[in-house]
């Protein structure tokens, strides 16, 4: 890798989130962390109009929510998106986030 290249490292472009129950009023954050490999901070931001599209296929319901699509992450450090899943049915959700960072370059996540 060139030196003050951007470099974010994901741990797998699919993300399983952990099972809630279904009808609870209050869901834990779930985490998903991102690796700043490189030199240099990397500014990101999270295409979280998939999630809008899921909510309105499910009742206007926040299936899913993104607490934190835009941000930094310093050189060496991690930083922990933070997400609310709040099921209506018992069954598997998927989506596909996008994720753009500076110097552009986009790159796609699947969430479960």
């Amino acid at each position: 890798m060139e030196f003050e290249t951007p470099y974010i490292h994901f741990p797998s472009n699919c993300h399983r989130f952990a099972p809630v129950a279904l009808g609870e009023r209050e869901c834990p954050k779930q985490l998903y962390e991102l690796y700043n490999g490189g030199s240099i901070p990397v500014t990101f931001e999270i295409d979280c109009m998939p999630l809008e599209l899921l909510r309105r296929e499910n009742y206007d319901h926040p299936v899913l929510e993104c607490l934190n699509p835009k941000g930094v992450v310093q050189p060496g450090s991690s930083y922990a998106v933070e997400w609310l899943f709040y099921p209506i049915e018992a069954r598997t959700y998927q989506v596909r986030t996008g994720l753009s960072h500076l110097p552009p370059k986009s790159l796609t996540q699947r969430h479960k």
